[in-house]
């Protein structure tokens, strides 16, 4: 009985060649839209379909698009766990994520925080926003932040079947790469999903892995979806961070001026704590993750 990840390559394979056809003539329906388990589920961003039950696809999605289709053997998936917590420099790095968007109201101000305090960040999309806002994208990676993978609409991928997964994973990759692929081909492709409500199993992450992705989670949940004061989101960020924390926030799924005045806040304050604030790309063994003291 072959494994799941042969499995998952098998139906990459034999399905991809179908379904992309079953795309280009519009027979296929895009399912609607519905640490480590800490924290109450995110609601659907405003500009996303309405929750729902999804709809049965008719087969496995396409891995990676037609770029991926033709490889048998996907790239081995990176762990964020190995992510260094320390730059070559010495300084403690902290990583920035927003979940839910884009979205022009709250993503667009965002970057411009960002830019301002010399600070970048990681965006996981989804893939109906960025059929919606395509430039959002295109913006996004042109000032050096990265994207990484989201679902397409936030549907709870622990209790589907293995082609809903695929499917929810792969109609993402596919927007972004119509949105911006000649900007995120290559090395710049994103490699890490963040499953929604961090809801995970070790079926999602073998299918995962099978399309090349890493799942990522967070270690500092912030909480503003609770949408509480921005001197609580400030008080929470500051007060678990440290080196290599990954720091969840939302740029989507409901109303964000909270998260927005706290990063005109926290901002400054990680700097001036000797903080970098850098976006996830894949990581690579180094004695970056160790104190300047320990390598």
């Amino acid at each position: 009985m072959p494994g799941m990840h042969t499995l998952t390559r098998w139906i990459l394979l034999w399905a991809t060649p179908l379904i992309c056809a079953a795309w280009v003539s519009g027979c296929v329906p895009i399912p609607a839209g519905a640490q480590m388990g800490l924290r109450s589920p995110d609601p659907l961003p405003d500009d996303a379909a309405g929750p729902g039950p999804s709809p049965t696809p008719t087969g496995a999605a396409g891995a990676l698009a037609a770029a991926e289709a033709a490889s048998p053997d996907p790239p081995a998936p990176p762990d964020w766990r190995a992510l260094p917590s320390f730059g070559a420099d010495g300084r403690p790095l902290l990583y920035l994520t927003f979940d839910d968007g884009p979205v022009p109201r709250t993503t667009q101000p965002i970057l411009d925080l960002l830019d301002a305090n010399g600070a970048k960040a990681t965006f996981f999309v989804l893939g109906y926003n960025v059929k919606k806002y395509p430039g959002l994208i295109r913006d996004t990676l042109s000032r050096g932040h990265a994207i990484a993978n989201h679902s397409w609409d936030h549907t709870r991928l622990v209790g589907l079947r293995p082609d809903q997964v695929l499917t929810q994973i792969s109609r993402n990759d596919a927007a972004v790469l119509a949105a911006a692929g000649d900007l995120v081909r290559g090395g710049n492709r994103p490699r890490f999903l963040r499953p929604p409500f961090g809801a995970e199993d070790d079926s999602v992450r073998e299918l995962a892995a099978g399309l090349g992705y890493g799942t990522i989670l967070w270690t500092l949940d912030a909480k503003d979806w609770q949408q509480p004061d921005a001197s609580v989101i400030v008080d929470r960020i500051m007060r678990g961070a440290h080196p290599g924390a990954v720091v969840l926030l939302h740029d989507a799924g409901g109303g964000r001026a909270q998260t927005i005045r706290a990063l005109e806040l926290v901002l400054p304050k990680l700097r001036e704590a000797g903080y970098n604030l850098c976006a996830i790309t894949e990581p690579t063994a180094s004695t970056a993750s160790l104190p300047p003291a320990e390598r």
